[in-house]
């Protein structure tokens, strides 16, 4: 018997690393530049000169396993799928104090809508960046459901404000007091955003012809808040608008979102800087980073709102 004796370990740590590196070596030595993609994952305004885009390869685990490598849309996946970890956490914890409450009510499912939309939204983005390489077939179908996310996040968004800024005007139907105004609003504009959902699962809209349709049903649908935002300006004063509405945090979140959205129509920085930002923080990082930053603060602004309208005001 051999007392005192240690195991090596570094012959086998050794071997991990190496095996580690061969594993990184590999993979990035398959990938390939936007020249030699096919025609339906080329975009026609890309500033991606180098080496860095996963080849087509019908192979799910291989596009799982892009999650642990360099490539262009590595930043894509995990810039997305935190935050989607993040909201899910805060689903099940808003959906357990709902299970667990005396007394339910309505507005206490209107923060876990929201979370399971930013949740959804993200989610799918995931799922996109992650098996866009897999084969035309399954790029259709995730690009839909990309597409899907925006009016599924932008409809989970509008709801809860709509409900805390029109839940004081009601109209007695049937011996109910009826907020009838948030009702308009939130039928219009979910059902827009369910005609959105639906539309981005056809061929027509994901065809590239229709970019600018795309992003002008998009563009509509998230400042069509404008609307319901004016109408308020004209019942509540200046100070209830800020101090309990919080319409400043509320800009910030579309500003955000905005902001996003243009510098990934810009393609800043890699326009500017070729094969400098080719794989970490191009456009498209930004994009999904301006909006996960946006989606926090609008849940963050949501939960200081409920707080702040739960006694009706006079208007």
């Amino acid at each position: 018997m051999m007392i005192g004796h240690k195991l090596d370990t570094s012959k086998t740590d050794g071997m991990l690393k190496n095996r580690v590196k061969q594993f990184f070596k590999s993979e990035n030595s398959l990938l390939i530049e936007h020249q030699d993609l096919p025609d339906y994952r080329k975009d026609t305004k890309q500033y991606i000169f180098g080496p860095v885009f996963r080849p087509t390869v019908e192979d799910h685990k291989y596009c799982l396993k892009s999650w642990f490598f360099k490539h262009h849309e590595i930043l894509n996946i995990w810039t997305h799928f935190i935050p989607a970890i993040f909201f899910l956490y805060k689903t099940l914890t808003y959906i357990l104090e709902i299970l667990t409450s005396v007394n339910p009510t309505l507005e206490s499912c209107l923060l876990p809508l929201f979370t399971i939309s930013a949740f959804g939204c993200m989610a799918l983005s995931t799922i996109y960046h992650t098996f866009n390489c897999h084969n035309e077939n399954m790029y259709n179908c995730v690009l839909c459901l990309d597409y899907a996310g925006i009016p599924l996040l932008t409809t989970g968004s509008i709801i809860p404000f709509l409900y805390y800024a029109f839940h004081c005007v009601t109209t007695e139907f049937y011996g109910f007091n009826i907020p009838y105004i948030f009702i308009i609003y939130a039928l219009s504009m979910s059902g827009y955003g369910v005609f959105l959902m639906i539309f981005t699962q056809t061929e027509t809209f994901t065809n590239p012809k229709w970019r600018r349709v795309r992003a002008g049903a998009f563009f509509l649908f998230g400042f069509s808040v404008m609307l319901p935002l004016f109408h308020i300006s004209r019942m509540y004063s200046f100070d209830y608008l800020v101090e309990n509405l919080k319409v400043v945090h509320l800009c910030l979140s579309g500003l955000l979102y905005t902001s996003g959205m243009v510098i990934y129509c810009l393609r800043f920085p890699e326009k500017h800087f070729p094969r400098v930002f080719d794989i970490w923080f191009h456009s498209h990082n930004w994009f999904h980073l301006f909006v996960a930053a946006a989606a926090w603060n609008y849940l963050e602004t949501i939960v200081k709102i409920k707080d702040l309208t739960l006694v009706c005001l006079e208007a």
